[in-house]
């Protein structure tokens, strides 16, 4: 498919969000504006290749068109454009509440948006399109009046304009960010009788327009998919012991308060992460990620005798032959193989005993010309819990330990077959959820979960009638505590 060339303007442009997305379906950037030292450095090491006329200089070493501070550029100077695209900060107006437009923006950041545009236009060049963007609380900032001024100064520039909130994690981003979106248009150049937001993207790739349906399910995520390689992460970034022992004091300390207040902790299978904050290499910003590997890559030269590409074989029906003594030796020292045969087949047949595991995922080979490559899982059987339906459609939540060798079973939840496995996986959902913020509503539940306020209204009324959850205090200042004691605690060890 051919992409349609377009220009842009990218105002606050961080380290290039919008950029990447327009360059992605067809957009030449021909202005940028960013003041952050550090930012300004990312951009244009992320864009000089893709873009080397943005980052032009005059004789005197001066940016031509990539500004610092957006409140010196001068509009005649920018080239003309087709869509502008800016996360603006947000800013109370001073008047908000009186005439409601252009010049009630004045001293603020969205003023030099709106007077770029209105000199664009007195010249004869309007730009169609403005795309912008800022957090979920524009909408209610200053009682609804910031938001207010913001659209009447659209109309007043002739644009008509369609605002919705979007969560990044419904678009295959594992992140539960949500922000608002602004998309204007101008209405001597575009007729739009409306505009339809998308919502997300379903599991088959297609755009999900209907909010409603995002309960049917969206592009599956987990954490670990945006994760480097551990080996290449700079230790700076992870918080010291001391700052996280303060961490689980002061989460301990306002759950005795009976405040829901404290960090989060997410992991590499976690479906989402709360919006990670520009500070979080400081502390984490109460949103931490578990950076615990729990896999052991062995690499070593040479691959298979034959020269064939083990990963394209059955390790199961591989014939035993010495095939690389240092990986012989190294899962010699593990238990896993004898130093002289092939252990494929018994590594695999070691795993295959706790197949029925939870998160269970079974070792890896990968083999080339120069080299042979093998992950083992740490399975983690202390603590491991599982949901498992029994064959007359029975779930059970079970734990499994291991003890001298043997996987001893331990049954501690038994339902009705109606709640099957879609309970299981609701509970879990909702013991995490309550784990994190005792005070959460069941519509806070039901956006987190993806389902509907009735679905977990039906989850939370089968967890209190059987003694698992209970609620203390009202529905505005109260807040869930976990009760059974098998339960307690749990899905802090999954």
């Amino acid at each position: 498919m051919t992409k349609k060339k377009y220009t842009f303007i990218d105002l606050f442009a961080g380290i290039g969000g919008f950029h990447t997305a327009m360059h992605y379906v067809g957009g030449k950037c021909v202005f940028a504006s960013e003041w952050d030292k550090n930012a300004r450095l990312s951009y244009e090491a992320n864009y000089k290749d893709i873009e080397p006329e943005l980052f032009q200089k005059d004789k005197d070493g001066k940016y031509l068109f990539f500004n610092e501070d957006i409140n010196d550029a001068i509009p005649n100077e920018i080239p003309d454009f087709d869509i502008c695209c800016g996360g603006f900060p947000c800013q109370p107006f001073s008047v908000a509440g009186l005439k409601r437009g252009f010049e009630d923006t004045r001293g603020t950041l969205f003023f030099s948006i709106a007077n770029i545009i209105k000199e664009k236009i007195n010249a004869g060049c309007p730009p169609k399109v403005l795309f912008l963007e800022n957090v979920r609380g524009l909408k209610t900032h200053d009682k609804g009046n910031t938001l207010k001024v913001i659209l009447a100064t659209l109309e007043e520039l002739g644009y008509g304009y369609s605002f919705e909130v979007l969560n990044a994690k419904y678009f295959g981003v594992p992140q539960n960010r949500e922000r608002l979106f602004i998309i204007a248009w101008y209405k001597k150049q575009i007729d739009v009788k409306a505009f339809k937001f998308p919502y997300g993207i379903a599991e088959d790739g297609s755009t999900i327009y209907e909010k409603e349906k995002l309960k049917d399910g969206t592009l599956s995520t987990k954490v670990s998919d945006i994760f480097e390689p551990l080996a290449t992460l700079d230790s700076h970034y992870t918080i010291s012991d001391r700052m996280w022992e303060g961490h689980q004091k002061r989460k301990e300390r306002n759950r005795q308060n009976g405040k829901g207040f404290g960090y989060s902790l997410f992991n590499a299978d976690s479906i989402y992460t709360s919006t990670i904050s520009a500070r979080y290499w400081k502390d984490g910003s109460e949103i931490h990620i578990d950076m615990y590997d729990d896999r052991l890559e062995v690499y070593s030269p040479g691959g298979m005798m034959d020269g064939r590409l083990i990963q394209q074989l059955d390790p199961m029906k591989v014939p035993s032959k010495r095939r690389n003594p240092l990986l012989a030796d190294f899962f010699n020292r593990l238990g896993l193989m004898e130093r002289r045969g092939s252990g494929m087949k018994k590594i695999i047949d070691a795993y295959n005993k706790y197949i029925h595991l939870l998160n269970y995922h079974g070792p890896e080979f990968v083999s080339n010309a120069s080299e042979f490559h093998v992950t083992l899982w740490n399975l983690n059987f202390e603590n491991e819990v599982v949901g498992e339906i029994t064959p007359n459609g029975i779930p059970l939540m079970q734990e499994f330990v291991k003890e001298s060798g043997e996987v001893v079973v331990k049954e501690f939840v038994k339902e009705e077959s109606k709640f099957a496995k879609e309970f299981v996986k609701a509970g879990r959902q909702i013991y995490k959820l309550i784990s994190q913020n005792p005070q959460i509503s069941a519509a806070q539940m039901a956006e987190s979960m993806g389902l509907s306020a009735r679905q977990v209204q039906k989850y939370l009324k089968r967890l209190q009638e059987s003694g698992k959850i209970t609620r203390i205090g009202g529905r505005k200042m109260g807040e869930w505590k976990i009760i059974d004691d098998e339960y307690e605690g749990f899905f802090d060890r999954i």
